[in-house]
């Protein structure tokens, strides 16, 4: 039986009227309160609210039930994720503001968490039940088993489908940055920017994991983890880049080849279908190590004829952390015609937003495409990927021309110099076929 949501794939939005405002709107406003419920956004036609649930993987399973429904309904929230939060967004771009959709997503994604909150209350029941469960996996050969899904003891959530793997290689391919070469038996299906969940098991030999780390490794059976981005991946392979800065990346950047992993989730939106199927040019920008999913999707889209040129601008802080250059450099010989590649060495020329120079790397392309017909990926650095996206849209680049992606550091303020000359740069842009 085919869902009521598949059913509406493709079906044009439908914006609130007046009297839906005043009754269902205000109905959904009205539950939870100022810190619990649903907001209405002052400075756009859009709702927000910000979920909080026991712990990561229940964040995690929540945003997987609403990334489903997402595909169902062909309508995407905006939305980050730090830790048990999960911030959200509704509007629909198609009607300049709020619509059923948004109404009807609102509703949905409020049943999921009562439903994960039930679910949380009846383990937390039944473990104190049992004297204390311990979690469930099947026994033999790890690398034989099939993915299964671990239910948490203690009170914890259930967690995501789990597939067993080993490293092949944790890769060097710049200073302080590893990709990591990981096989599995199981047939998967990731793609350049799909985020999934990646576990390696303690060794007990790291004195700085932090206490959340720690926490949660001992309630996953002293296997650490954390959400990292698919560089590149086959049907029973993927690679995952990764920059070391504290115990766990320095555990997976050291780990020998067959050590065991686990791996699980699947999220996010692969960065090529992601890309607006009406632009004529994509720029992505990246800073670190966001250039590892950057170099999966370009070479997916080079496999692809109707697929539009690509403008890559990669930041990194020195010479010596500049990942793929070789390869970047190979493919833009290969396929001058429609890749190129720009690196921006913070350490010596400033963050690529620092200068009106810099922003030349942005605004001078040798490819067509005009303010409304360029897609913009932004990946990385939570201050860049916030000041890009307020820049873009001040210069009047439409919301569905741009996809983001954000690592680290969601919480740091914007410059707004930084923010009105990104839009000016972008604004002042000339097409190369008119220049």
């Amino acid at each position: 039986m085919q869902s009521t949501f598949v059913q509406k794939r493709g079906m044009a939005a439908t914006a609130l009227t007046p009297e839906q405002r005043s009754t269902s709107l205000d109905e959904l406003l009205s539950k939870g309160g100022d810190e619990m419920g649903w907001l209405q956004q002052t400075d756009r036609d859009a709702i927000s609210k910000s979920y909080h649930f026991v712990d990561f993987a229940q964040a995690w399973e929540f945003m997987g039930k609403v990334a489903v429904l997402a595909e169902e309904m062909n309508h995407h929230p905006e939305w980050f994720n730090v830790y048990n939060r999960v911030d959200v967004t509704l509007t629909t771009h198609d009607c300049n503001g709020l619509s059923t959709n948004d109404l009807e997503m609102a509703a949905k994604m409020d049943e999921f968490e009562s439903q994960l909150l039930r679910k949380m209350k009846f383990l937390l029941a039944l473990s104190l039940y049992l004297g204390g469960a311990t979690a469930f996996a099947p026994a033999g050969n790890p690398a034989r088993r099939p993915p299964t899904l671990l239910h948490a003891a203690g009170g914890g959530a259930p967690q995501y489908e789990k597939f067993q793997a080993t490293l092949r290689q944790a890769e060097k391919v710049a200073e302080g940055s590893y990709m990591l070469h990981i096989d599995t038996q199981d047939n998967v299906d990731y793609r350049a920017g799909h985020v999934l969940a990646l576990e390696i098991e303690s060794d007990g030999s790291a004195q700085d994991v932090d206490a959340k780390t720690s926490k949660d490794a001992k309630e996953n059976g002293g296997w650490m983890r954390g959400p990292y981005t698919v560089s590149r991946s086959t049907e029973n392979s993927i690679d995952i880049l990764l920059k070391v800065v504290g115990a766990k990346s320095e555990r997976f950047s050291t780990a020998l080849p067959g050590t065991p992993l686990q791996f699980g989730g699947k999220f996010h939106v692969p960065i090529v279908e992601g890309i607006s199927a009406t632009a004529k040019r994509v720029v992505l920008i990246s800073t670190g190590v966001g250039i590892g999913p950057c170099v999966g999707a370009i070479e997916e889209a080079l496999t692809q004829d109707s697929f539009p040129p690509i403008e890559l601008i990669a930041s990194y802080r020195t010479e010596a952390e500049v990942v793929y250059k070789d390869l970047l450099d190979e493919l833009q010989k290969e396929h001058a015609d429609v890749f190129s590649w720009s690196p921006v060495i913070t350490g010596e020329q400033g963050r690529l937003s620092s200068s009106n120079e810099n922003l030349n790397l942005l605004t001078e392309s040798k490819f067509e495409g005009g303010l409304e017909d360029t897609h913009y990926h932004l990946i990385g650095n939570g201050q860049m990927v916030s000041e890009f996206k307020a820049g873009l849209a001040k210069a009047g680049v439409p919301d569905d021309r741009v996809s983001i992606e954000m690592y680290f550091n969601h919480k740091a303020e914007t410059d707004t110099e930084v923010i009105d000359r990104i839009a000016s740069a972008v604004a002042e842009m000339v097409p190369a076929n008119v220049a």
